[in-house]
């Protein structure tokens, strides 16, 4: 276990009047810890108290989790008996009748959830992220580097997206182009790969299919991978010659709006300046009604994870702060322009962790 994150949580816990955080293997549980099982339908469980530290899993995994975390009380069960009398144990252990007030991982299944009320009952149901609001909140400095690692590796994707483009390549057959070099650059999983052409690119999650590339078409990429457990994300615009004029437009919009959220994101302004520094430009050009999506969101360990970076959001901007900030117009029918840089608050500005240039990339 990572003690000092230990030592963090349970300062957040105290603050909080919570008795116990249990975690299931999520991104929560890989901040402490390092080593998470696999997740699946096997009950796996991670309950920290001010005492203890304590986790029911699968007996085949108990060894690599007693090695990750020594001082932590590790109990396996078998599939031949089933978890319920290890966990209800392991509760006794912990002192469970005292716990008055639990945590729930947020994304926790439902049958871990049902299992834990069984052997824990009565007690205070809470949500981890709406009683821990800063858990994870603010990065330390190698999180922010190996983001910006992770960062690296998608521009290097992109660059040889840029060089694939030519007349007749479909979304898929860019996709693959993508997807090979991620994994050569080092990418550990390939959550995000958008490949979208012309009209496609107006819907902003579309996944890539059939639509072919033509001279002059757009291309919109949005990509978020891991390396090293953390993600980074961005999302780039090219064409195959030399845009049409409508299209370079919107583009351009689209950049000085991305420009003026990345200033705005400032120790001391709030997510809702950002959002409204990005909304303010496009509103004033005139397509306010096509940039219906929030700004960006939070990131690090997850894709998405707090804050969200939305409008009226009254949460303060500080230093190890990591959000993305991605306006965008999108036309249905005809295209979508979104630019996308991961950020890190510092003690003065927005560190783009995504070097590269925002330009629209001419390819051909």
């Amino acid at each position: 276990m990572h003690p000092d994150r230990i030592a963090g949580l349970r300062r957040q816990m105290a603050d909080a009047g919570l008795d116990c955080v249990v975690m299931h293997p999520s991104a929560n549980w890989r901040y402490v810890c390092s080593f998470a099982p696999v997740a699946n339908e096997r009950l796996c469980l991670l309950m920290v108290t001010a005492e203890h530290a304590a986790v029911v899993l699968p007996n085949f995994d108990a060894a690599e989790m007693t090695e990750a975390a020594p001082d932590a009380l590790v109990c396996g069960w078998s599939d031949l008996e089933g978890p319920e009398r290890t966990l209800a144990r392991v509760w006794a252990q912990i002192g469970g009748s005292r716990l008055s007030s639990v945590a729930i991982d947020d994304g926790m299944p439902y049958l871990f959830t049902r299992m834990l009320f069984a052997a824990a009952r009565p007690m205070s149901q809470r949500l981890l992220t709406a009683s821990l609001p800063r858990y994870r909140l603010v990065k330390d400095s190698a999180e922010i580097e190996a983001i910006r690692t992770t960062a690296a590796i998608i521009e290097r994707s992109i660059t040889a997206a840029a060089a694939a483009l030519a007349p007749g390549l479909s979304e898929r057959d860019l996709e693959r182009v993508i997807k090979t070099e991620l994994l050569d650059a080092g990418a550990e999983t390939l959550d995000y790969t958008l490949v979208q052409f012309g009209a496609s690119s107006a819907i902003p999650h579309h996944l890539a299919g059939e639509p072919v590339l033509t001279a002059h078409g757009n291309v919109l990429l949005d990509i978020a991978v891991t390396h090293g457990q953390y993600y980074a994300d961005i999302t780039r615009n090219l064409s195959l010659g030399a845009a049409d004029g409508k299209y370079a437009g919107v583009f351009e919009i689209v950049r000085s709006a991305q420009a003026a959220g990345v200033a705005a994101a400032v120790p001391g302004a709030t997510i809702g300046d950002v959002d409204k520094a990005c909304r303010d430009t496009i509103t004033a050009a005139g397509y306010g009604a096509a940039f219906y999506t929030r700004t960006g969101h939070g990131l690090g360990l997850e894709v998405h994870e707090p804050p969200s970076v939305v409008a009226g959001n009254p949460l303060v901007l500080e230093p190890g702060m990591v959000i993305t900030v991605e306006p965008g117009i999108y036309l249905a029918g005809e295209f979508g322009v979104r630019i996308e840089d991961t950020v890190a608050i510092t003690a003065t500005a927005a560190d783009r962790l995504s070097a590269s240039d925002r330009a629209l990339v001419i390819a051909g």
